[in-house]
């Protein structure tokens, strides 16, 4: 059943049945209470129940109207949500799934339905059990940029914001978190979410040419991820990652720099020569420098 129906049947209902309680409580006429109930629902989307803890039958009219109008505003963005969560997990319900895997036509399928639904590059690479989701009834930002790869059962919360620049990858089973609790309420500075435990938005940026592990997990409170940047399988990030270096462990630290002008070998588009050596399996890579001119790697 549509949302928007359900709760006018809920409003029938449960506005009725308040009624009941604010007649008896104000000693009024049930039916006089439950049309008012009705009517503040129709102008303002109030429920019956915020009409009843807010005691709106025994204050003056203007009054009523300025708590309706507030609260009913606050409730109706929190059902445009719900209902775009109900949307969401029945989207990754049916796109998330193994079965999108049987064949070439169907995976472009499932690339496509994310690409309609998703703010997505129609060059990113999308593989099977991603999930992209939002909590505490905000509706996030995600942008990914041209040219990315979100892998295998990667799991994004987009809750306070993902931008994802060119040529990221998202390597198998990562995690990464955008919004995080104050539990004891400690940074009185923090902009809650509504409906929220002390949730609040911690967005993040990923650099391009940077590389996620598999398992890796991106903490709340990141902010960025810098360009040309590798993250280790299994890291645990937890603070600000600057440019051009190697991440690892738990937590994450640097542990190497990346040369600045350094190219990869889909950015240089030479696929570099692999000798192999006789009676053995085992390959032998060319080594070769970067050639300062032309930035491109070279003997």
């Amino acid at each position: 059943m549509n949302l928007k129906l359900r709760r006018h049947f809920q409003a029938i209902k449960y506005g009725w049945i308040d009624a009941k309680k604010i007649a008896i409580q104000n000693n009024a006429n049930r039916l006089a209470v439950y049309l008012d109930i009705l009517k503040y629902y129709r102008q303002y989307d109030l429920w019956s129940y915020h009409y009843r803890i807010d005691n709106l039958w025994i204050l003056p009219e203007d009054q009523k109207n300025e708590i309706a109008q507030r609260v009913g505003a606050l409730f109706k963005k929190r059902d445009e949500y719900v209902q775009y969560k109900y949307e969401e997990r029945k989207f990754l319900h049916k796109y998330a799934s193994m079965k999108y895997e049987a064949s070439p036509r169907l995976m472009k399928k499932r690339a496509e339905a994310y690409r309609r639904r998703y703010d997505i590059d129609e060059t990113a690479i999308l593989q099977y059990g991603l999930i992209l989701m939002t909590e505490h009834y905000t509706i996030g930002e995600l942008k990914v940029g041209k040219n990315c790869l979100l892998g295998r059962n990667v799991d994004i919360d987009y809750t306070g914001g993902l931008e994802m620049c060119e040529s990221v990858s998202i390597m198998d089973g990562v995690k990464i978190l955008t919004h995080a609790h104050d539990s004891f309420n400690i940074n009185s500075d923090n902009d809650y979410l509504p409906f929220s435990n002390y949730a609040f938005r911690t967005p993040l940026k990923i650099g391009k040419n940077t590389s996620i592990g598999s398992r890796a997990i991106i903490m709340p409170g990141v902010g960025e991820i810098g360009e040309n940047v590798m993250i280790s399988a299994g890291a645990i990030v937890k603070e600000k990652v600057p440019s051009n270096c190697i991440v690892a462990g738990n937590p994450a630290k640097v542990i190497a720099k990346i040369p600045k002008g350094l190219k990869r070998v889909y950015e240089t588009g030479i696929i570099p020569e692999i000798k192999h050596a006789d009676n053995s399996h085992k390959r032998e890579l060319k080594v070769e420098q970067l050639d300062e001119k032309s930035g491109v790697i070279s003997n």
